[in-house]
C-alpha cells in the first residue's frame, strides 16, 4: 500500500518470464483510492493507553500478559469499503506467538 497526498494506492504487479527473459504473463491489480475527508488521528501514545485500559479486542479472552514489540500506522477497509487509518501493534499476548493488535486511530 501506498499513500500519496491524492489518497492511497493498493495491490500487485505481478510478472512472470520464461529463461530467455521473455514475458510469460502479467499481471496488473492497482486500485487507486481517493481521499474522501480528513480526520484527526490520536497519537500512538493515546493508542498504546487504550491497550492499558484494556480497551481492544482480540480472540484470546483470558489475556494476563502483554508484550509490545512495535507499532506502525496502517489502513483498514471498513464496513462501508473506506480504508480507515489503525495503529498496528505487533504484541506477544500470553507468552504465545505474535498476535497484532489493531487499535482505530480516528479521533
Amino acid at each position: 500500500m501506498l499513500e500519496n497526498e491524492d489518497g492511497l494506492i493498493n495491490g500487485f504487479i505481478k510478472c512472470s518470464y520464461y529463461e530467455n527473459d521473455e514475458i510469460r504473463s502479467l499481471e496488473y491489480n492497482l486500485t487507486k483510492y481517493e481521499r474522501v475527508t480528513e480526520k484527526e488521528i490520536f497519537s500512538e501514545y493515546e493508542a498504546y493507553r487504550q491497550i492499558l485500559k484494556g480497551k481492544f479486542s482480540h480472540y484470546i479472552r483470558d489475556i494476563n500478559k502483554v508484550l509490545i514489540e512495535d507499532v506502525k500506522l496502517e489502513y483498514q477497509i471498513d464496513t462501508k469499503g473506506y480504508y480507515q487509518p489503525v495503529y498496528c501493534f505487533n504484541a506477544i499476548v500470553n507468552d504465545e506467538d505474535k498476535q497484532p493488535i489493531y487499535i482505530k486511530a480516528i479521533k
